[in-house]
């Protein structure tokens, strides 16, 4: 059985993976670089407002004015003062570039500590298979001699069915131990946002 590099996971799951919609880091990552680019472009907005404009009039009751006439025209407004408008806008903007990027570093700090706990507990169950493999190549050794010894007379009966009953013990801890082994690793995949294999 081979144990992932933490290390290494982590740095791949830094990088950009397109063919992942539902990334959990890839969204406020996306937030942080769209609201600093409307930070940056607040400096540049100048509020303007530009109209054009047409009408067409037909009168009949004033007779120093054409019965039909037309008006065209442009009409610009510019505000001198926005009372501080522009300012608290931008203030609102930085706020919210903030507050993305702490979440941005929470949602981060969240993965990597899932992924830390999921990797310990990979090696730990690793551990577990290990020993509980020793356990049976003991137990089967002994269950070897005590049958050898039975046959001799030199062992009781109700010892060699000890020895052949913590034998199966030694096994079915093991089996124990290759499952949590194998959900600790695909609790692992799972915190890497990998799809298992």
């Amino acid at each position: 059985m081979r144990t992932p590099n933490v290390e290494a996971n982590l740095i791949i799951l830094q990088q950009p993976r397109p063919d992942s919609p539902a990334r959990s880091a890839d969204r406020p990552t996306r937030l942080v670089v769209r609201r600093s680019r409307n930070t940056e472009a607040l400096h540049f907005v100048k509020q303007r407002g530009v109209e054009a404009f047409a009408r067409y009039s037909y009168q009949n009751n004033v007779p120093f004015l054409a019965r039909n006439f037309g008006t065209l025209g442009i009409h610009l407004g510019y505000d001198l003062f926005d009372g501080g408008r522009k300012r608290s806008v931008k203030r609102e903007r930085e706020a919210q570039l903030a507050q993305a990027k702490e979440n941005l570093a929470r949602l981060t700090d969240e993965v990597e500590l899932a992924i830390h706990t999921a990797y310990n507990k990979l090696e730990r169950t690793e551990q577990m298979v290990k020993v509980s493999e020793e356990v049976v190549a003991l137990r089967s050794e002994s269950n070897r001699v005590l049958q050898q010894e039975l046959l001799q007379g030199a062992a009781l009966m109700s010892q060699a069915a000890m020895a052949t009953a913590q034998e199966y013990d030694a096994k079915a801890l093991l089996l124990q131990s290759q499952l949590d082994y194998s959900e600790a690793h695909d609790e692992f995949i799972h915190a890497m946002g990998l799809t298992p294999e």
